[in-house]
């Protein structure tokens, strides 16, 4: 059977740490935010709305769900990071309470997209979702070649936070670096559980 567990990404998560600390520490949250919109306004609504979807913490989890289903190992993995995921997610949202671009930017200088989202912003949902999900099959797979395509998506993904006007940078970065910690750590948690599971389900 394939022990699911694989070496913490420490470099993935360490260049994450930098660039959030760079951002946070630098002051540079909003101009940046404003000058990835604005580059993001190069490509039409609908590619942004389509790529936002597919890191929303319904549709990517059911969209893994649907690939791996006949996967226990993966599964057991899978539902772990759940909820790991969920309770980060939201006891760090409302701890923080950070608000939104949307409460704080006047609506003539960035691009929204979608409806306006209420909930605290930091970190985001989405994107620490989509990692969560790569970082899970980066573990499965544990192919370097694999984990650069998983994670080279799920960064492109979670840019459409920024892009339809929802996070700031740091809110993305920060759900990135979460993501693959929950991914990690899910992965490891099921490694050391009993063993006796059918790789597959015939």
């Amino acid at each position: 059977m394939l022990r699911f567990n694989a070496p913490f990404p420490l470099i993935l998560c360490l260049v994450l740490v930098l660039l959030l600390a760079a951002c946070l520490l630098s002051g540079t949250d909003e101009t940046l935010f404003l000058q990835l919109n604005k580059l993001s306004q190069t490509l039409p609504e609908y590619l942004w709305g389509f790529l936002t979807t597919l890191s929303d913490p319904i549709v990517a989890p059911l969209l893994v769900f649907s690939l791996f289903h006949k996967k226990p190992l993966f599964l057991r993995a899978f539902f772990i990071a759940i909820l790991l995921a969920l309770v980060c997610n939201y006891s760090l949202k409302y701890g923080f309470d950070i608000e939104r671009p949307a409460a704080r930017l006047n609506p003539e200088n960035y691009r929204a997209i979608g409806p306006l989202i209420a909930s605290p912003s930091f970190p985001s949902g989405h994107t620490l979702t989509i990692f969560t999900m790569m970082a899970l099959i980066s573990c499965y797979f544990q192919k370097r070649s694999i984990s650069v395509v998983v994670f080279s998506l799920a960064a492109i993904i979670s840019f459409s936070r920024i892009g339809v006007g929802a996070h700031w940078p740091s809110d993305v970065l920060f759900g990135a670096l979460l993501g693959c910690f929950i991914g990690w750590l899910a992965s490891e948690i099921n490694s050391r559980l009993r063993k006796e599971i059918s790789e597959n389900i015939l």
